[in-house]
């Protein structure tokens, strides 16, 4: 949904993907932790991931060991991939 307004989609420890119309093949960047206990990685990335990667989009995706935090290094990554 609306993936020919963006070119990528960064996402820190999703929770949540609603499926609309598709359009549009945004680069997507998703990091979790492993031990997030705001939005546990079993139940939010680890099934969004494989749903976005079956959907034909292009995803890197990092868990790291660690909780509900962004980590300056993944932020980073993120930051290089979106201005590649």
């Amino acid at each position: 949904m609306n993936g020919l307004r963006f070119s990528h989609v960064l996402a820190y420890s999703p929770g949540f993907m609603v499926w609309a119309a598709r359009e549009g093949r945004p680069k997507v960047f998703v990091s979790h932790g492993t031990e997030d206990r705001i939005l546990p990685i079993d139940r939010c990335s680890r099934r969004i991931v494989p749903l976005l990667e079956d959907g034909g989009y292009d995803v890197e995706y990092h868990e790291f060991t660690g909780g509900h935090v962004l980590r300056p290094e993944l932020v980073a990554a993120a930051t290089d991939l979106f201005l590649a």
